[in-house]
């Protein structure tokens, strides 16, 4: 049940995929249906990929770089020290003349990873339907809200599919170098061009996977000698945990499903002299993508790697479906019917012959419609049982995106306003994300004290900011950046904070409340101290970052004391009132 609520609002949008792509491009589909699903579709993912907040393992890290490559509330200049993609760099400074607003910022590179995406499924898909519904469930989508910008290398290099498959060189070249420099790991694709190209036989394949089986073996030596051509940060990488720590072998599982499914369609394919150029590809492909999943269950950087290749089984499964389902109609044999019987005169004996062949025919398209029911359906449980699997893997989930939260505060709020005062306290305690507790804490029965140690600016993004604004706070914080503390007390919602001070080094206040004494003291200093003494006793835990204590007004209790830290984690670090 858990497992469910965290992936609700994913699993309503693989719901509405699948229903409105079966009546739009599966029952008498054409080219304004096309349009208009996968334009419906891509947009449902960029409204949640844009509107998000908190969720993406580097969610908040992407803020920061935001801020330190456009140098928005940072101390001193930083642009000399970052080393990003060109791309990625010059398209983030080109926002940052236009806004330096962090929202914007997300929307713009959800927009960038998705759109190239849609564009590919709209003109190379096959069957839609099958290739949004796939995109979600294989984390393509998940990735655009956690590895930007990979995830846009990755919709740039699918965008390229014609001129993979089509073997122009210098347009596909420019693709791939295009796609690097939003991240450098997509020029891993230009030998996987030139392999591509290979013709998949048994033999070939047979010789490559043992070539493979003999790298894994040796991978650490491998791997470790490439670092040290690289030089540079990618020797820092060989002690790090994705180097030296691989991820579950299940997630090997649909990679090589897929492989076996898209070779399996290529040698009848081939067999019945009908394979092409694409057919070759996309064989090659996800084979490669295959490989680089069993890598990834030793060396889990290799993850990175695999998105290019695998993406194209978002097109590579819906051809391999149609062939199947073509080859079983026989619909050649059904377009030459159909031709000799418009040329034969009726009720002859070669027309009735024709005829007679025509009813087998249609028995023949009932069972070619049957069995792409049948493997829709399989594509469709396999799917949604790896959704499933990467939903419930770690804390969060894959990519950490499990379970959805929106930076749309009334749509935040309202869940909580229905809350009883029982079960706000409750909640308060429980509750581990920094802006559900600020919209918990922002009641008129609650009096809310903050008090701040060295470093808590950084990354305080514009929906933390409005949430913390609710309680009557000013929240100037982008204003005073590092090197000020903050003391702030706010006795009732929707009026202005009681108090609220700025001030560099360390400072301390006083208030005499009802139910007893507030002692409260801040430091911008690392080393200094940060304290909140309610009634004589301590609740701050005095770490660098933001201490908030909440107390009910009424009766002076204090409800809950945190602390939300400065780092990455965007979320609270620690409660420590039971």
């Amino acid at each position: 049940m858990e497992a469910f609520s965290n992936m609700t609002v994913y699993l309503i949008l693989l719901a509405v995929i699948a229903v409105t792509g079966i009546f739009l491009t599966e029952i008498k589909p054409n080219r304004v249906k096309r349009i208009i699903y996968v334009s419906a579709v891509f947009l449902s993912l960029i409204l949640l990929s844009a509107f998000r907040y908190g969720i993406g393992n580097d969610y908040f890290s992407y803020i920061n770089t935001f801020q330190l490559i456009n140098d928005i509330n940072t101390p001193h200049p930083t642009q000399g020290e970052i080393s990003y993609e060109p791309l990625f760099t010059l398209l983030t400074r080109f926002i940052g003349l236009f806004t330096q607003n962090t929202e914007v910022y997300t929307a713009v590179y959800s927009i960038c990873a998705l759109v190239p995406a849609g564009f590919a499924v709209y003109l190379y898909s096959k069957r839609p339907m099958i290739s949004c519904f796939t995109y979600v469930c294989f984390a393509f989508f998940y990735m655009t809200m956690n590895f930007t910008r990979q995830a846009i290398a990755v919709s740039i290099i699918l965008l390229g599919w014609k001129f993979l498959r089509d073997r122009k060189i210098i347009p596909a070249m420019l693709i791939i170098i295009a796609a690097a420099g939003f991240h450098y790991s997509a020029l891993i694709m230009i030998p996987i061009y030139f392999l591509a190209a290979l013709k998949p036989r048994p033999l070939l394949i047979g010789i490559e996977a043992a070539a493979a089986a003999l790298a894994f073996i040796f991978s650490d030596k491998l791997i470790t000698l490439a670092a040290k051509l690289l030089g540079g940060k990618y020797e820092e990488y060989l002690s790090s945990e994705f180097v030296l720590e691989g991820l579950s072998p299940v997630y090997v599982i649909l990679p090589v499903l897929i492989f076996a499914a898209v070779y399996g369609t290529y040698l009848v394919k081939n067999k019945h002299g009908d394979a092409e150029t694409e057919d070759n590809i996309f064989a090659n492909l996800m084979f490669y993508q295959a490989v680089i999943w069993i890598f990834m269950t030793k060396h889990s950087i290799m993850e990175r790697f695999a998105y290019y290749p695998f993406v194209f089984s978002v097109l590579a499964l819906p051809a391999a479906v149609q062939y199947i389902e073509s080859l079983i109609s026989d619909r050649k044999g059904l377009d030459e019917i159909n031709r000799k019987m418009a040329e034969t005169e009726e009720l002859t004996v070669e027309w009735l012959d024709l005829m007679r062949l025509s009813v087998r025919q249609k028995h023949k398209m009932r069972r070619g419609k049957a069995v792409y029911a049948l493997s829709l359906l399989a594509i469709c449980g396999v799917s949604l049982w790896y959704n499933s699997y990467i939903g419930s893997a770690g804390f969060y989930g894959a990519h950490g995106v499990f379970p959805y939260q929106t930076n749309i505060l009334s749509v935040r709020k309202k869940g909580m306003e229905m809350l009883s005062p029982i079960q706000r306290d409750r909640m308060l305690s429980a509750v581990d994300s920094t802006i559900d507790f600020l919209l918990l804490a922002a009641d008129d029965d609650y009096t809310v004290i903050v008090s701040t140690k060295g470093e808590y600016t950084r990354f305080l993004d514009n929906t933390f900011l409005r949430a913390y604004r609710l309680r009557g706070f000013e929240g100037n914080f982008p204003e005073h950046r590092t090197g000020t503390a903050v003391i702030a007390v706010s006795e009732e919602f929707g009026e202005p904070a009681l108090y609220e001070r700025y001030s560099g080094g360390e400072f301390s206040a006083q208030f005499n409340m009802d139910y007893g004494k507030i002692e409260i003291t801040s430091s911008s200093r690392k080393n200094g101290k940060s304290s909140i003494i309610v009634c004589g006793k301590e609740y701050s835990s005095n770490e660098e970052g933001m201490n908030i204590v909440v107390i009910r007004t009424e009766t002076g209790e204090v409800i809950d004391s945190v602390n939300i830290s400065s780092n990455v984690n965007p979320h609270i670090n620690s409660h420590f009132t039971e």
